[in-house]
Order: structure tokens, then sequence, then C-alpha cells
């Protein structure tokens, strides 16, 4: 789906809608997985993506942190992905 940036709330520099953003802030949330890729292997991540659709598309509230690590001597961008469920 797509928002208006006045729909969308941000935490730690992820997006939420004002709904999902009310589930975040009063769930207590677990790490379900971690993954690191990179823009040679990206695999690992868009497994992880279509995991994440598939839980949302059965209710089941879930979310991706990612952060990145550039390394420009071998036009590399590393990416760990972490997994957050209810």
């Amino acid at each position: 789906e797509s928002f208006c940036m006045k729909c969308l709330k941000e935490v730690r520099k992820i997006h939420f809608c004002y709904e999902h953003y009310n589930i975040y802030k009063t769930s207590k949330w677990l790490k379900l997985f971690s993954t690191h890729v990179s823009n040679r292997n990206p695999q690992g991540g868009i497994k992880l993506f279509n995991l994440k659709k598939n839980f949302w598309k059965n209710k089941i509230p879930i979310y991706v942190e990612t952060s990145y690590k550039i390394n420009m001597g071998e036009s590399l961008i590393e990416t760990t992905i972490i997994l957050f469920i209810i």
C-alpha cells in the first residue's frame, strides 16, 4: 500500500501507518529471525520479505529492521535484516 507522508508515523527510521503504529507501540516484540545479505547475494533478503508478506496475509503482525554497511573498495553493500513478531 502507498501512504502520503502525513499518514505515516516514523519510529527509528521505520514508517508505520497510524493503525499499525498502535500495534507497534502496544505490543511486545520478539526477534524471530535475522540474516545478512549483500548486493551480490540478495536471495536471503528476498525470502525474508516474502515471509513477512505471508505473515501479514494471515493477519499476524510482523515488521523488519534493516541496517547497511557499504564497502566502496569492493562495490559491496551488506545488509542486516531482522524480523520481529508479536
